[in-house]
């Protein structure tokens, strides 16, 4: 276990003073009978930018609550619910395409997708869009997928965890059969591509939900009470809570290409209540919310040390039941707003709760707050995930597409997707070696050996449906909305090492893949020359220079673009220290 180190704020993060705003009573939600049922995974509220849902208590079958956002204060009795579930409802989320279609889970082993009219309810819903039956016992767990239209991953008391496309087929695309106990949580990575669960077992599993593969395993946290895990957005790492052996609440941080142990490990504290991770990708800070407390603590999360760090703490007097988590499409970029909770207290109302970051000039627009996050398009249809096995990342929207830059002011958000910003960093890391080595006088390095064919790597075995092309030798991929992309791995650095069948097939893709990284020059350099000398220029193809003249254009604009943001940034520095210095003046 490591040293409590972890608990020391940086100074140079921009998120050790969030805190929870409470919203006033009169913006609450007042007299509403939640449900006392509990359950493992599932959540009884859910959220997005026009309605919140919430599952009620209700006799002889399951019903719940949707309400539209701006409908606060006190609800009628006699308010409008759904209904239609012969036991009671364990699990509801909206559907992150479309904020009028919700579905839910219940004990009678069932799934249904309703649909919710523009205006809200005006009486009882019992008709569903889609029933999905196969469970053979009470699923608690739901999971909209985070790219693909219509596809959910659900898991039940069967010990059974099922892929469904509900646009297309209601039999089960896809049943996982590896657990031998009871699921505690599953949790989908950035592009949807890989599937992370805890078992009652005590073991994380990453699994390949379309090849129904498991792609690694490793024991998580000893103690005997439930355990919950979150993938941490685009990096390759997970976030696990848990209990240790003594009983005492742990927060975990893994490598998902290696869960035999933890990369860092840290107790919280001795309470009994089971914390629930939720996690900001655009912030990537984690937010730990105690079943039973009244606190939720966050901490800032990297992929090197100290790779996670405690930031803060919003405490409250009145413990809670769960939560509802609102998507970050509908947060208040004006008040500094970076996530907000509902909270459902045991006195029967919910409670919006805004995690903000605390700005002297809160009036102004903070942009560094919001890059782009993932919008309510999806990304492929389900049956290209499904049957083709393509794997794109979310489609990404801007949040303040409708503020736009005032006069003087300029954009210093990082507005790149992950994709590009890897490009940019191994052309500004290895491009300049590559340039000083084509233009040296001196070089005698010998001309390398021509590439021999790549191979790509892929859990879903992706060569077979994107063949490599015998004219430019590589493999073609789909990128992020769909333009074409192109991954590179030498075979030699796959088929040299004879035990590459035995290692876990993560471990071997990212391996692969990595070792693939160099420099775009070199990798697109005509097999025919090595590296060519200074004087040779005249003899360059015009691929080849076009190339070159594009790489350096590239990291011109980005070189530009860091220039822009650094004088914007002492511009800002300037103002404040003319302000600083007016004051300690008077």
């Amino acid at each position: 276990m490591s040293s409590r180190s972890s608990f020391k704020v940086p100074r140079s993060s921009k998120f050790k003073h969030v805190f929870g705003n409470p919203f006033k009573k009169d913006k609450c939600y007042e007299a509403i009978r939640l449900s006392t049922k509990s359950t493992d995974g599932g959540s009884h509220c859910a959220v997005n930018p026009k309605f919140i849902a919430v599952v009620v208590e209700s006799s002889g079958g399951g019903t719940f609550l949707v309400l539209p956002l701006e409908q606060v204060g006190r609800v009628p009795i006699d308010a409008p619910k759904v209904t239609g579930h012969g036991r009671p409802v364990l699990d509801i989320q909206w559907n992150p395409f479309n904020d009028q279609q919700i579905a839910s889970s219940a004990e009678d082993g069932s799934i249904k997708v309703w649909h919710i009219p523009e205006d809200g309810l005006s009486m009882d819903l019992d008709e569903h869009l889609v029933d999905l039956r196969g469970h053979s016992r009470k699923v608690n767990i739901i999971r909209w997928h985070p790219c693909a239209e219509g596809v959910i991953a659900s898991a039940g008391y069967d010990n059974e965890v099922r892929i469904w496309d509900i646009v297309d087929d209601r039999e089960a695309a896809t049943i996982l059969k590896g657990h031998p106990d009871t699921i505690f949580s599953l949790s989908f990575n950035y592009n949807g591509s890989l599937l992370a669960s805890t078992c009652k077992d005590k073991k994380i599993r990453v699994i390949d939900p379309r090849a129904g593969r498991l792609a690694a395993h490793g024991l998580g946290h000893p103690g005997n009470k439930s355990s919950h895990v979150v993938f941490l957005g685009d990096m390759n790492m997970l976030f696990t809570t848990g209990f240790s052996r003594m009983n005492e609440r742990q927060v975990a941080i893994w490598d998902v290409r290696n869960l035999k142990k933890a990369i860092k490990i840290d107790s919280v504290d001795s309470s009994s209540g089971v914390l629930l991770p939720y996690y900001d990708h655009d912030t990537r800070i984690v937010f730990l919310a105690g079943k039973g407390d009244g606190n939720i603590r966050y901490y800032e999360v990297s992929e090197s040390e100290p790779y996670f760090t405690f930031l803060n703490e919003y405490r409250s007097s009145s413990p809670q039941r769960g939560f509802g988590v609102m998507p970050k499409r509908g947060v208040d970029v004006t008040a500094c707003e970076i996530y907000r909770f509902y909270k459902l207290h045991n006195n029967n109302f919910v409670e919006p709760i805004a995690m903000t970051v605390p700005r002297r000039q809160s009036s102004v627009l903070q942009r560094d707050l919001y890059p782009l996050t993932p919008s309510d398009k999806p990304s492929m249809r389900a049956r290209e995930w499904i049957d083709q096995g393509l794997n794109r990342n979310p489609n990404l929207m801007d949040l303040l597409k409708d503020f736009p830059l005032l006069d003087g002011e300029v954009e210093t958000r990082d507005m790149r997707t992950r994709e590009q910003r890897e490009r940019e960093d191994r052309r500004a890391s290895t491009g300049r070696a590559e340039y000083q080595a084509v233009r040296s006088p001196t070089s005698e390095s010998p001309p390398k050996s021509p590439p021999k064919s790549p191979v790509r790597v892929s859990s879903r075995n992706e060569e077979q449906r994107y063949p490599t092309s015998p004219e430019t030798n590589h493999v073609s991929t789909r990128g992020q909305n769909g333009e074409s992309e192109v991954q590179y791995v030498r075979a030699t650095e796959v088929s040299s090492k004879p035990e590459t069948k035995q290692r876990d097939p993560i471990q071997v893709t990212a391996k692969a893949v990595d070792n693939g990284r160099g420099s775009s020059l070199e990798k697109r350099r005509p097999s025919g020359g090595g590296r060519r000398r200074s004087g040779d220029f005249a003899n360059w193809d015009i691929d080849t220079l076009r190339l070159a003249y594009s790489d350096q254009r590239e990291e011109i604009v980005f070189l530009e673009t860091q220039l822009r943001a650094k004088d914007a940034k002492i511009t800002q520095l300037e103002k404040e220290n003319q302000y600083l210095r007016e004051k300690t003046q008077r």
